[in-house]
């Protein structure tokens, strides 16, 4: 993740906590960001890097191609999460217009998300420029495009 993003992010989930939101950021670059009031920062296996122009690729942390079991271990523990934390809102950094090399942890956790009852809305703060197959766009409730315009509890 750039630093712009990772700031971009961050910054969004700081205003959520301020908005009155209980926040659980699950952060899957290195060097996690640390917490704060009502924002609470859950580490995943870290990507040591991945490109957008090259669809699929991500190094894990010792810079080696991530393999099955890698990304089947990560997928588990982001499922892990999202079960414990039963969260009111799913926010997501540019996906599906963006990170699909991410779509084998992210899909699942919205196809579980978008049966739940009661069901958490699902947003994604994109540009939204990006394609996004109709299918994977439908589980979406908002796409947000700035920041200030994030929802309130």
């Amino acid at each position: 993740m750039a630093a712009g993003d990772a700031e971009r992010l961050f910054a969004a989930a700081q205003r959520l906590a301020a908005g009155g939101w209980n926040v659980r950021l699950a952060w899957g670059g290195e060097a996690p960001p640390m917490p704060g009031p009502a924002l609470t920062v859950t580490a995943l296996t870290p990507v040591a890097h991945w490109r957008a122009d090259q669809p699929g690729l991500i190094l894990d942390g010792d810079g080696k191609p991530a393999g099955h079991a890698w990304k089947k271990q990560r997928a588990a523990s982001l499922l892990a999460l999202f079960a414990r934390s039963r969260p009111a809102l799913l926010l997501l950094d540019r996906f599906p217009f963006a990170q699909q090399a991410f779509r084998y942890e992210l899909r699942p956790m919205l196809e579980i998300a978008s049966r739940r009852t009661p069901k958490p809305r699902i947003a994604s703060l994109s540009t939204g420029n990006g394609a996004a197959e109709p299918a994977m766009r439908d589980l979406f409730d908002l796409i947000i495009r700035d920041p200030a315009d994030l929802p309130g509890p």
